[in-house]
């Protein structure tokens, strides 16, 4: 399963990533502006 969040909002980034590390999920951080070259936008 692969879920996609976007944010600019650091305070937010840090809490999903504390909740990942609980979850055991990895997180995989994407510059915003080749992921917009990726699928086409």
């Amino acid at each position: 399963m692969e879920l996609i969040l976007k944010t600019n909002n650091e305070q937010s980034l840090a809490k999903i990533v504390a909740l990942a590390k609980k979850l055991h999920v990895i997180i995989e951080k994407k510059d915003t502006d080749t992921w917009g070259k990726v699928i086409g936008k």
